[in-house]
């Protein structure tokens, strides 16, 4: 597979928790004691497992979770659903979330400079490190060049596979040199109200829409605009519905 990477230059996937690996809100409000009988369900990504172990260390690449939310919580939600062995670490809310949000404007963007400096050297992170999450809000904050796929739990891993697969083969191992890869062979749309998209299909059909954006609006303390290339998977020909993992198992 010519995207496998030399451990000796191992590459990084920070990986989002919730609404991008599963669904788990059912064990965080079963820590206190709350429940909804509307939303009683556990799910994660299917397939997610399988791409997890391609993309491991065996392979060249080191998976972290950066969340948002509370390490207690994403631990709990990583061990129940069968998903912990798969990462190198947690990183949660006090170093992935900016501790002081009036820093940024409009946006609670995230900080990956720990998992960064912790794993790659850290002036070779837009070459070797990826954030994958579920909203336009896991964007990383003062790293110009971090590549973000945005795709949500719904869509199977063999979908976001493909996407992954794209980048280092498009840019020879090189994240971000695969996103302007891709950017540079998208067809560029102008849809209605002058909104202008650039759209990329891949071989197995799913449908890409790549922006790179400026971050001079939402992180003023940077005091210069920095580019922040995110692709949006914005549909797929064929998917499998998420697995339901039986709440009682995470009890």
């Amino acid at each position: 597979k010519s995207y496998i990477m030399n451990k000796s230059e191992m590459h990084v996937i920070c990986w989002d928790l919730d609404e991008t690996l599963g669904h788990f809100t059912p064990i965080g409000r079963a820590m206190y004691g709350e429940s909804v009988e509307w939303d009683n369900e556990v799910r994660i990504r299917y397939g997610i497992k399988d791409l997890l172990v391609e993309f491991s260390e065996a392979n060249g690449f080191q998976s972290y979770i950066t969340t948002s939310g509370v390490k207690k919580y994403a631990e709990k939600a990583l061990r129940a659903t069968g998903l912990r062995q798969y990462f190198k670490d947690v990183h949660g809310r006090g170093t992935v979330v900016m501790p002081n949000k009036k820093v940024l404007r409009s946006n609670n963007f995230k900080n990956y400079e720990d998992v960064a400096w912790k794993s790659i050297p850290y002036d070779e992170y837009p070459s070797r490190m990826l954030v994958i999450g579920n909203s336009t809000s896991d964007s990383p904050v003062g790293m110009p060049g971090l590549v973000t796929i945005i795709s949500n739990y719904r869509t199977d891993a063999m979908n976001l596979r493909e996407v992954i697969v794209q980048l280092l083969e498009k840019g020879n191992g090189d994240f971000n040199a695969g996103f302007n890869a891709l950017l540079a062979e998208s067809q560029h749309v102008e849809r209605e109200w002058g909104y202008e998209e650039d759209i990329f299909e891949t071989p197995g059909g799913v449908v890409l829409n790549l922006r790179n954006v400026t971050d001079e609006h939402n992180y003023p303390i940077y005091g210069e605009a920095h580019s922040i290339p995110q692709i949006f998977v914005k549909s797929v020909k064929d998917t499998h519905q998420p697995v339901v993992v039986p709440f009682n198992a995470c009890s």
